[in-house]
């Protein structure tokens, strides 16, 4: 009988790496939110989750100080890892301050 990781002939079966799942914090203003994923889940749909009930296109998500893209990319592209933190910023828009006073 094989084992898990065994198949009917004793051949060592590895697990699909894009399968396994893991515990993401996504940390925002001080709140955590753990989300269940799959390595090979898509970092868009990741940033879906997490953004609920928040306008998606003014945060930014980063992890280890690299911006994370929507697209094809998986969190596989970026060696997340189970219970690695992802930490998501609002972007600021405008309102630079130029130096001079209004009188």
């Amino acid at each position: 009988m094989a084992t898990d990781h065994e198949s009917d002939h004793g051949e060592d079966v590895k697990p699909n790496i894009a399968n396994i799942k893991i515990g993401v914090v996504v940390s925002y203003e001080g709140r955590d939110l753990q989300i269940m994923v799959k390595k090979g889940t898509r970092v868009d749909k990741l940033m879906d989750a997490a953004a609920l009930n928040m306008d998606k296109d003014t945060l930014r998500f980063t992890f280890e100080g690299k911006r994370l893209r929507g697209g094809e990319e998986t969190l596989l592209n970026y060696d997340i890892q189970d219970g690695d933190t992802i930490d998501v910023h609002v972007q600021q828009i405008g309102g630079a301050f130029s130096g001079h006073r209004m009188s």
